[in-house]
Formats: C-alpha cells, sequence, structure tokens
C-alpha cells in the first residue's frame, strides 16, 4: 500500500480510537491523551546529522505527519526522547555501542525466536543483546520494557521489545516481523476492537479523505 494512503488510514483510525476510547480505559492513554504533535523535516535532519544516522522512511513520514505523542503504552517518544534514551542505555552496558553500527541480529535470528514460539506460544524466548548497536528507542511499555526500531542492519526498519534488566529483545510483532507502520496500526486496531468498532473492517470508511489537506486531522483530534 502507498505510504501516504497508509498514514491517512492511521490518522483516521487515531481518530476514532480518541473518540471511542472518551474515558481513557486504553492503557498509557492517560499519559498522551491521543494528542501528537507533528516535527519538522529539519529538526529530524538535525538529528540525523549529529547522530550520523538516517531514520527508517516509515518512522520519518510518521513523524512528520503525525508525530510523536500517541501511540503504544505510554507513547511515542519526541526525536530528543529517542536519541538521549539510547546514550542513556550506552551508559547501561558493559560494551560501548554505535548507533551507527548494524544491530547484531541477523534476520535468521528474528525467524528463529518467531518460529520458536509459533511452535511453542507458552515459551518465552529471547536473544541477549552484547551491544545496543543500531537501534533507536522509540518509547516505553512500563518499568524496564521497551520497544525500539533497528536503524542500521539487516532489520532495518523492523520493531524489536527489548527488557533494559538483562537487554533480552524478541521481535516487536512476537509472532512474526512488524515494521513501524505494521507495529502501529496493530495497536490502533487492537484497541479499536476491543472498544467494539463496527468499522473495524471496512477499508473504505478508513481510507475516507486521502485527498483532505493532511493538517485537518489536528483540529478533530484535540
Amino acid at each position: 500500500m502507498d505510504r501516504s494512503k497508509r498514514i491517512i488510514i492511521i490518522k483516521n483510525k487515531l481518530i476514532e480510537l480518541k473518540k471511542l476510547d472518551r474515558k481513557k480505559t486504553v492503557f498509557g492513554s492517560q499519559s498522551h491523551n491521543y494528542i501528537s504533535k507533528p516535527i519538522n523535516s529539519d529538526e529530524i535532519i538535525n538529528y540525523e546529522n549529529q547522530y550520523n544516522v538516517l531514520i527508517p522512511e516509515e518512522l520519518r513520514l510518521f513523524l512528520i505527519e503525525i508525530g510523536y505523542g500517541a501511540g503504544p503504552d505510554y507513547g511515542i517518544y519526541n526525536i530528543s526522547k529517542m536519541f538521549s534514551e539510547f546514550d542513556e542505555w550506552n551508559d547501561w552496558t558493559e560494551n560501548i555501542s554505535s548507533i551507527q553500527s548494524s544491530f547484531e541480529l541477523k534476520n535468521k535470528d528474528s525467524l528463529e525466536l518467531i518460529t520458536s514460539k509459533t511452535d511453542n506460544p507458552e515459551g518465552l524466548f529471547y536473544k541477549r543483546l552484547k551491544t545496543i548497536n543500531g537501534l533507536l528507542p522509540i518509547q516505553t511499555q512500563g518499568c524496564t520494557y521497551y520497544s525500539f526500531i533497528v536503524v542500521n542492519g539487516e532489520q532495518k526498519g523492523k520493531i524489536w521489545n527489548l527488557d533494559t534488566n538483562e537487554f533480552d529483545v524478541l521481535p516487536g510483532g512476537v509472532y512474526r516481523e512488524v515494521t513501524f507502520f505494521e507495529w502501529y496500526e496493530k495497536w490502533l486496531n487492537d484497541k479499536l476492537e476491543s472498544l467494539g468498532c463496527k468499522k473495524l473492517n471496512d477499508p473504505n470508511h478508513w481510507e475516507r479523505n486521502v485527498s483532505e489537506n493532511k493538517m485537518n486531522w489536528l483540529k478533530k483530534i484535540k
């Protein structure tokens, strides 16, 4: 699907989720209040230049068109927090890491974890990182649990979950790999379904207004 169209769908689902969850019953929603704040592409470029890294395209587009704030658990970090969190994690690990270097896990590692979990859903399967090379934190799930996006390496653009106690990780989709858009939209779909959204399986509903001014939705969601 075209990324610009995917963004519209995500925007419309986010608007609908806020409407349905007026009492803020979804976990973490009282933290971000379903408010997102877009950032200027120049701000992203400044951090990319400072850290000599390129933000994966789906996350870049999301931050520009939708922004930080509303999202899974306690919400999406602003870009400053993403990079400062990486620096903080770097202080916690035994080995000095670089965001410019490749994420140490490969496609085969992801497949191994997914296969193990699929074969044994009750089991706990993870890999323990030696470094935090090539990753960027994007949000906290609470306590020591986080999600990050890979910015360098075979898994670039994929979301992973992490426990900072021992830096144990598993794929963000648990049973499958997910990109940022897939990960974010799964959260929207799960919460909309739990709140009884009757339009969830109607693609025409979510694809409406694809030609509207891209900033109009902000007036609806604040």
